[in-house]
Protein backbone atom coordinates (compact mmCIF):
# COMPACT_ATOMS: atom_id res chain seq x y z
CA UNK A 1 0.00 0.00 0.00
CA UNK A 2 1.37 3.32 -1.05
CA UNK A 3 1.78 6.46 1.45
CA UNK A 4 1.01 10.00 1.44
CA UNK A 5 4.74 10.80 1.85
CA UNK A 6 5.01 14.53 1.24
CA UNK A 7 3.06 15.61 4.61
CA UNK A 8 1.89 19.48 4.79
CA UNK A 9 3.54 19.34 8.72
CA UNK A 10 2.93 23.05 10.61
CA UNK A 11 3.06 20.80 13.62
CA UNK A 12 3.60 17.36 14.24
CA UNK A 13 2.47 15.11 17.49
CA UNK A 14 2.75 16.87 20.81
CA UNK A 15 6.09 15.36 22.51
CA UNK A 16 7.63 15.15 18.98
CA UNK A 17 7.15 18.69 18.48
CA UNK A 18 8.35 20.12 21.61
CA UNK A 19 11.87 18.34 20.62
CA UNK A 20 11.76 20.19 17.14
CA UNK A 21 10.72 23.79 19.15
CA UNK A 22 13.52 22.70 21.91
CA UNK A 23 16.38 23.08 19.43
CA UNK A 24 14.88 26.40 17.75
CA UNK A 25 15.84 30.08 17.93
CA UNK A 26 14.36 31.80 21.01
CA UNK A 27 12.47 34.53 19.29
CA UNK A 28 10.71 31.81 17.11
CA UNK A 29 6.96 32.26 18.30
CA UNK A 30 5.18 28.80 18.75
CA UNK A 31 3.37 27.32 16.15
CA UNK A 32 -0.02 26.56 16.24
CA UNK A 33 -0.37 22.19 16.92
CA UNK A 34 -1.98 19.48 14.90
CA UNK A 35 -2.01 16.28 14.30
CA UNK A 36 0.32 14.86 11.55
CA UNK A 37 -0.63 11.02 10.87
CA UNK A 38 1.00 9.04 8.97
CA UNK A 39 -1.93 7.52 6.16
CA UNK A 40 -2.41 6.00 2.76
CA UNK A 41 -3.07 8.18 -0.29
CA UNK A 42 -6.52 6.10 0.29
CA UNK A 43 -6.90 7.52 3.18
CA UNK A 44 -5.89 11.22 2.47
CA UNK A 45 -8.21 10.83 -0.48
CA UNK A 46 -11.46 10.33 1.05
CA UNK A 47 -10.26 12.72 3.88
CA UNK A 48 -9.37 10.50 6.81
CA UNK A 49 -7.37 11.08 9.25
CA UNK A 50 -5.13 8.01 9.55
CA UNK A 51 -2.97 6.89 12.44
CA UNK A 52 -5.97 4.76 14.25
CA UNK A 53 -4.07 4.39 17.93
CA UNK A 54 -1.29 2.36 16.75
CA UNK A 55 1.13 4.83 15.57
CA UNK A 56 3.76 6.33 17.95
CA UNK A 57 6.59 8.32 17.73
CA UNK A 58 9.26 7.30 19.81
CA UNK A 59 12.27 9.69 19.13
CA UNK A 60 13.05 12.59 17.53
CA UNK A 61 16.22 14.01 16.39
CA UNK A 62 17.74 17.28 14.41
CA UNK A 63 21.46 17.97 12.93
CA UNK A 64 23.22 19.89 14.70
CA UNK A 65 25.11 20.65 10.88
CA UNK A 66 22.38 20.90 8.97
CA UNK A 67 18.87 22.21 11.01
CA UNK A 68 16.67 21.45 8.51
CA UNK A 69 17.41 17.93 8.69
CA UNK A 70 14.83 16.06 11.43
CA UNK A 71 14.32 12.51 12.02
CA UNK A 72 11.34 10.93 13.24
CA UNK A 73 11.48 7.07 14.73
CA UNK A 74 8.20 5.85 14.05
CA UNK A 75 6.99 2.73 16.20
CA UNK A 76 5.63 -0.13 13.30
CA UNK A 77 7.21 2.15 10.66
CA UNK A 78 11.04 2.80 10.93
CA UNK A 79 12.08 6.38 10.31
CA UNK A 80 10.80 9.20 8.49
CA UNK A 81 12.98 12.43 7.58
CA UNK A 82 12.50 15.88 6.68
CA UNK A 83 14.63 18.35 5.39
CA UNK A 84 12.39 21.28 5.47
CA UNK A 85 12.68 22.05 9.33
CA UNK A 86 9.37 20.01 9.74
CA UNK A 87 7.23 20.98 6.53
CA UNK A 88 7.19 17.77 4.85
CA UNK A 89 8.57 14.48 5.67
CA UNK A 90 8.92 11.38 3.69
CA UNK A 91 9.22 7.87 4.54
CA UNK A 92 12.93 6.18 4.02
CA UNK A 93 13.89 3.32 1.97
CA UNK A 94 14.83 1.33 4.66
CA UNK A 95 17.44 -1.56 3.00
CA UNK A 96 18.89 -3.72 5.22
CA UNK A 97 16.54 -3.09 8.13
CA UNK A 98 15.50 -6.07 9.03
CA UNK A 99 12.83 -5.01 11.65
CA UNK A 100 10.10 -2.67 12.02
CA UNK A 101 9.62 -0.89 15.37
CA UNK A 102 11.63 2.27 15.83
CA UNK A 103 13.13 3.25 19.33
CA UNK A 104 15.23 6.21 19.74
CA UNK A 105 17.30 7.98 16.94
CA UNK A 106 20.30 10.10 17.07
CA UNK A 107 22.08 12.23 14.68
CA UNK A 108 25.60 12.65 13.87
CA UNK A 109 26.41 16.50 14.63
CA UNK A 110 28.76 16.85 11.79
CA UNK A 111 27.16 14.94 9.32
CA UNK A 112 23.80 15.13 8.98
CA UNK A 113 23.46 12.23 6.16
CA UNK A 114 24.72 10.08 9.30
CA UNK A 115 22.12 8.67 11.72
CA UNK A 116 21.79 5.68 14.49
CA UNK A 117 18.52 4.41 15.71
CA UNK A 118 17.50 1.57 17.83
CA UNK A 119 15.25 -0.80 16.23
CA UNK A 120 13.50 -3.63 17.67
CA UNK A 121 10.30 -6.53 16.88
CA UNK A 122 8.18 -6.03 18.97
CA UNK A 123 5.30 -9.00 18.51
CA UNK A 124 7.81 -10.46 15.19
CA UNK A 125 9.92 -13.20 16.87
CA UNK A 126 11.39 -14.52 13.54
CA UNK A 127 12.76 -11.24 13.00
CA UNK A 128 14.35 -10.90 16.82
CA UNK A 129 18.04 -11.96 15.51
CA UNK A 130 17.85 -8.59 13.63
CA UNK A 131 17.11 -6.17 16.81
CA UNK A 132 19.68 -3.55 17.61
CA UNK A 133 21.19 -0.55 16.35
CA UNK A 134 21.44 0.53 12.92
CA UNK A 135 23.64 3.33 11.10
CA UNK A 136 23.13 4.83 7.99
CA UNK A 137 25.04 7.53 5.64
CA UNK A 138 23.04 7.86 3.64
CA UNK A 139 20.33 9.97 5.58
CA UNK A 140 18.64 6.73 6.27
CA UNK A 141 18.50 4.69 2.75
CA UNK A 142 20.21 1.94 3.35
CA UNK A 143 21.35 0.66 6.89
CA UNK A 144 23.98 -1.66 8.65
CA UNK A 145 23.43 -3.33 11.90
CA UNK A 146 26.09 -2.31 13.90
CA UNK A 147 25.07 -3.92 16.88
CA UNK A 148 23.22 -7.02 17.46
CA UNK A 149 21.43 -7.35 21.02
CA UNK A 150 18.09 -7.53 22.02
CA UNK A 151 15.66 -4.39 22.04
CA UNK A 152 12.74 -4.03 24.51
CA UNK A 153 9.85 -2.47 22.87
CA UNK A 154 9.06 0.99 25.02
CA UNK A 155 6.04 2.96 23.78
CA UNK A 156 7.07 6.14 25.07
CA UNK A 157 9.22 8.90 24.18
CA UNK A 158 12.96 8.13 24.60
CA UNK A 159 16.63 8.85 24.35
CA UNK A 160 18.78 6.09 24.46
CA UNK A 161 21.31 6.82 22.09
CA UNK A 162 24.02 9.61 22.41
CA UNK A 163 27.08 10.99 21.24
CA UNK A 164 29.39 12.64 22.74
CA UNK A 165 29.50 16.57 22.45
CA UNK A 166 33.55 16.40 23.17
CA UNK A 167 34.30 13.94 21.12
CA UNK A 168 32.99 15.62 17.96
CA UNK A 169 35.31 16.41 15.09
CA UNK A 170 34.72 17.66 11.09
CA UNK A 171 34.21 13.81 10.85
CA UNK A 172 31.91 13.17 13.31
CA UNK A 173 31.79 12.22 16.45
CA UNK A 174 33.65 9.59 17.62
CA UNK A 175 32.20 8.28 20.77
CA UNK A 176 28.84 7.04 21.15
CA UNK A 177 26.56 5.33 23.75
CA UNK A 178 23.72 3.00 23.56
CA UNK A 179 20.97 1.86 26.72
CA UNK A 180 18.89 -1.24 26.49
CA UNK A 181 16.57 -1.91 29.16
CA UNK A 182 17.15 -5.17 30.82
CA UNK A 183 20.06 -5.50 28.68
CA UNK A 184 23.27 -3.41 28.98
CA UNK A 185 24.88 0.27 28.19
CA UNK A 186 27.17 0.11 24.94
CA UNK A 187 30.22 2.51 24.19
CA UNK A 188 30.90 3.34 20.55
CA UNK A 189 34.68 4.54 19.90
CA UNK A 190 34.42 4.55 16.02
CA UNK A 191 31.54 6.32 15.44
CA UNK A 192 28.80 4.07 16.01
CA UNK A 193 30.50 1.26 13.72
CA UNK A 194 31.59 -1.25 16.51
CA UNK A 195 30.43 -1.22 20.40
CA UNK A 196 31.48 -2.64 23.56
CA UNK A 197 29.31 -3.28 26.64
CA UNK A 198 30.45 -1.10 29.47
CA UNK A 199 27.41 -1.80 31.88
CA UNK A 200 24.98 -4.34 33.07
CA UNK A 201 21.23 -2.71 32.94
CA UNK A 202 19.57 -6.19 33.79
CA UNK A 203 17.76 -4.83 36.80
CA UNK A 204 16.32 -1.76 34.86
CA UNK A 205 12.91 -2.62 32.97
CA UNK A 206 12.76 0.88 31.33
CA UNK A 207 15.67 2.98 30.10
CA UNK A 208 14.13 6.79 29.45
CA UNK A 209 17.45 8.74 28.56
CA UNK A 210 21.13 8.29 27.92
CA UNK A 211 22.85 11.33 28.22
CA UNK A 212 26.99 12.40 27.61
CA UNK A 213 27.92 15.76 29.07
CA UNK A 214 28.21 18.78 27.24
CA UNK A 215 32.10 19.16 27.58
CA UNK A 216 34.18 16.79 29.46
CA UNK A 217 34.33 13.61 27.38
CA UNK A 218 33.86 10.99 30.38
CA UNK A 219 30.71 11.85 31.93
CA UNK A 220 27.36 9.33 31.44
CA UNK A 221 24.06 10.10 32.80
CA UNK A 222 21.06 7.56 32.47
CA UNK A 223 17.43 7.84 33.13
CA UNK A 224 15.44 4.52 34.11
CA UNK A 225 12.77 2.51 36.16
CA UNK A 226 15.58 2.35 38.75
CA UNK A 227 15.74 6.22 39.23
CA UNK A 228 19.06 8.74 38.04
CA UNK A 229 22.45 7.10 37.71
CA UNK A 230 25.95 8.22 36.42
CA UNK A 231 29.09 7.30 35.36
CA UNK A 232 32.21 9.17 35.00
CA UNK A 233 34.43 6.36 33.65
CA UNK A 234 32.25 6.57 29.46
CA UNK A 235 29.61 4.01 30.51
CA UNK A 236 31.44 1.76 33.16
CA UNK A 237 30.12 1.21 36.79
CA UNK A 238 26.95 3.35 36.44
CA UNK A 239 25.74 4.90 40.29
CA UNK A 240 23.03 6.35 41.72
CA UNK A 241 23.01 9.95 41.66
CA UNK A 242 21.17 12.73 43.53
CA UNK A 243 18.95 13.39 46.07
CA UNK A 244 15.48 12.96 43.97
CA UNK A 245 12.56 11.52 45.17
CA UNK A 246 12.52 7.61 45.11
CA UNK A 247 10.78 6.76 41.53
CA UNK A 248 11.13 6.33 37.75
CA UNK A 249 13.27 9.47 35.96
CA UNK A 250 11.44 9.27 32.64
CA UNK A 251 12.98 12.49 31.46
CA UNK A 252 16.00 14.58 31.98
CA UNK A 253 17.08 17.89 30.21
CA UNK A 254 20.09 20.43 30.60
CA UNK A 255 21.01 24.16 30.32
CA UNK A 256 21.86 24.94 26.72
CA UNK A 257 25.00 26.96 28.17
CA UNK A 258 25.65 25.37 31.64
CA UNK A 259 26.39 21.62 31.89
CA UNK A 260 26.15 21.53 35.69
CA UNK A 261 22.34 22.77 35.47
CA UNK A 262 20.15 19.86 34.66
CA UNK A 263 16.20 19.01 35.03
CA UNK A 264 15.01 15.80 36.29
CA UNK A 265 11.33 14.77 35.87
CA UNK A 266 10.13 11.63 37.78
CA UNK A 267 7.80 9.87 36.87
CA UNK A 268 4.46 10.57 38.60
CA UNK A 269 5.90 12.97 41.03
CA UNK A 270 6.97 16.46 39.62
CA UNK A 271 10.06 17.93 38.05
CA UNK A 272 13.18 18.86 39.68
CA UNK A 273 16.44 20.99 39.13
CA UNK A 274 20.04 20.63 40.21
CA UNK A 275 22.30 23.46 39.81
CA UNK A 276 25.88 20.93 40.83
CA UNK A 277 25.38 18.63 38.12
CA UNK A 278 22.99 16.12 39.66
CA UNK A 279 24.31 16.29 43.46
CA UNK A 280 21.30 17.96 44.83
CA UNK A 281 17.86 18.69 43.33
CA UNK A 282 15.08 21.31 44.40
CA UNK A 283 11.42 20.93 43.09
CA UNK A 284 9.91 23.09 40.28
CA UNK A 285 7.06 21.81 40.00
CA UNK A 286 5.08 19.01 42.05
CA UNK A 287 2.85 17.22 39.98
CA UNK A 288 1.32 13.71 39.81
CA UNK A 289 1.09 13.57 35.76
CA UNK A 290 4.62 14.52 35.56
CA UNK A 291 5.82 12.48 32.27
CA UNK A 292 8.98 14.12 30.84
CA UNK A 293 10.63 17.32 30.52
CA UNK A 294 12.68 19.36 27.60
CA UNK A 295 14.66 22.34 27.66
CA UNK A 296 14.87 24.88 25.11
CA UNK A 297 17.91 24.56 22.68
CA UNK A 298 18.29 28.46 21.85
CA UNK A 299 16.91 30.31 25.48
CA UNK A 300 17.62 28.60 28.42
CA UNK A 301 14.58 30.86 30.22
CA UNK A 302 12.21 28.19 28.47
CA UNK A 303 11.25 25.06 30.06
CA UNK A 304 9.00 22.80 28.34
CA UNK A 305 6.74 19.95 31.33
CA UNK A 306 5.44 17.07 29.90
CA UNK A 307 1.92 15.68 31.50
CA UNK A 308 0.64 11.90 31.25
CA UNK A 309 -3.30 13.16 31.24
CA UNK A 310 -4.16 17.01 32.00
CA UNK A 311 -2.18 19.34 29.36
CA UNK A 312 1.74 19.97 28.85
CA UNK A 313 3.51 23.10 29.81
CA UNK A 314 5.63 25.96 29.14
CA UNK A 315 7.80 28.21 31.24
CA UNK A 316 9.24 31.42 29.49
CA UNK A 317 11.45 32.04 33.18
CA UNK A 318 12.89 28.99 34.10
CA UNK A 319 10.41 27.51 36.03
CA UNK A 320 8.99 30.23 38.41
CA UNK A 321 5.60 30.32 36.22
CA UNK A 322 4.24 27.87 33.56
CA UNK A 323 1.33 28.40 31.26
CA UNK A 324 -0.61 25.93 28.95
CA UNK A 325 1.01 24.61 25.57
CA UNK A 326 -2.80 24.85 23.29
CA UNK A 327 -3.32 22.71 20.87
Amino acid sequence: MSTDRRLPAPAVPLLAAILILAATAAAQPLPPWRVLPIRSQEEARLGRTGGEAEQHPQGIARSASDPDRLYLSHDVGQLWRSDDNGRTWRKTLGAGMFVKCGQSVEADPADADTVLMIVDSAWDWFARDYEGVYRSTDAGETWDLVLKTPAEHQRFHQHCLAYDPASTGPAGASRWYAGFPAGGLFASEDGGRSWTKTADLAAHQRVYGVYAHATDGRTVYLATSEGLLVSTDRGADPRPLGDLPAGEVSGLAFHPTDPGRLYAAVLGVGLFVSADGGTHFEPLRLAADTQGVFAHGGNPKVIYFISRRTGSLVSTDAGRTWRPIHA
